[in-house]
């Protein structure tokens, strides 16, 4: 089925002149005659199918073939588009253009500047003011370490003794694959001793191999009073709760430590500690490495001011006579 051009519906002053057609002075009711053959378009299929009446500034006038051919080429064009209205006639009209889309502009980067969680910041001095008079601090510990490199788990127990300022010993239970051994941590002093190999191992820390010694002594986060030195030295704010949170209890909350830039990370890229509200003491330390490797003590059982003597913390006087003594280079 085909439909005829019986009369054209434009915009006077713009579509009659682009396609050499005179505007008729009549007014708006005035309708063209019937088309001749000639001047069928054909199929209405893709014409657009509208119900809506003509406007004021909108006639109709009869086309020639010639015309019909110039109007074809502007509808090609985009110029012009052909509508069929309720009445079943084909108009056209001037096409509407596309609006311009801007080119999307990538918006600009986001910076974001560390800073303290006032919050946390709190919490350390809470921590600090409430054990200003700890001397000394025992507990026993659940060490978890995951390997990156070694792609394993390795899960140890023990108890660790710690007297301020820089007095540590961890005593590791044995395991069904290794001995008990015991780390003691004298100022940059490291000393192990491994009984079934009789052998007590002295290494003299520096900065590159601090970061065993830096784990030891994370212990004490927030008991040692060094809040102001911990604040120039890292961004401290509060994680979000998490279920490992609740595993600890329902007083604990989450710190998270991270270096400031141009500060010895002591190879560590973040340490995370978890302190119980109520008491104020650590439950739990974690510390990441920049190997991906992390160490998580869980403490239990702590015990404020015991007595500990020199001797507790003197690797000499605690190992049997024979032990040999290695100080590797």
């Amino acid at each position: 089925m085909t439909r005829r051009l019986t009369a054209l519906a434009v915009p006077v002053a713009l579509l009659a002149v682009a396609i050499g057609a005179q505007p008729p002075e009549a007014s708006p009711e005035v309708t063209a005659p019937p088309a001749t053959a000639e001047q069928t378009l054909g199929s209405a299929a893709s014409a657009e199918q509208i119900s809506e009446p003509l406007s004021p500034e909108i006639t109709a006038m009869p086309l020639s073939a010639e015309q019909i051919d110039r109007l074809l080429e502007l509808v090609n064009e985009g110029t012009v588009e052909l509508v069929t209205l309720a009445s079943g006639e084909i108009v056209a009209r001037v096409a509407t253009p596309e609006p311009e889309v801007p080119e999307p502009v990538s918006p600009e980067p986001i910076v974001v500047t560390p800073s303290h969680d006032p919050a946390a910041i709190d919490l350390l001095e809470q921590m600090a003011v409430a054990h200003e008079n700890l001397e000394t601090l025992e507990g026993t510990f659940r060490q978890h370490k995951h390997s990156v490199v070694f792609l394993e788990d390795i899960d140890s127990t023990g108890r660790f003794q710690c007297r301020r300022p820089d007095l540590f010993r961890y005593d590791y239970d044995a395991t069904e694959t290794t001995g008990d051994s015991t780390y003691w941590l004298v100022g940059d002093t490291l000393s192990v001793h491994i009984p079934e190999l009789q052998q007590l191992e002295i290494y003299y820390l520096d900065s590159q191999e601090g970061a065993v010694g830096h784990s030891i002594r994370n212990v004490m986060i927030g008991l040692d009073g060094a809040v102001d030195e911990m604040r120039t030295s890292h961004w401290i704010r509060i994680a979000p709760p998490s279920d490992e949170d609740q595993a600890l209890g329902e007083s604990v909350t989450h710190l998270v430590l991270e270096p400031r830039d141009g500060v010895d990370s002591q190879g560590f890229t973040s340490i995370e500690l978890w302190v119980d509200t109520v008491t104020l003491l650590p439950v739990q330390v974690k510390m990441i490495e920049e190997s991906g490797d992390t160490t998580t003590l869980t403490l239990t059982s702590l015990t404020r001011n015991p007595p500990l003597d020199d001797a507790t913390f003197d690797p000499l006087v605690n190992i049997p006579d024979g032990t040999e003594i290695i100080e590797p280079q």
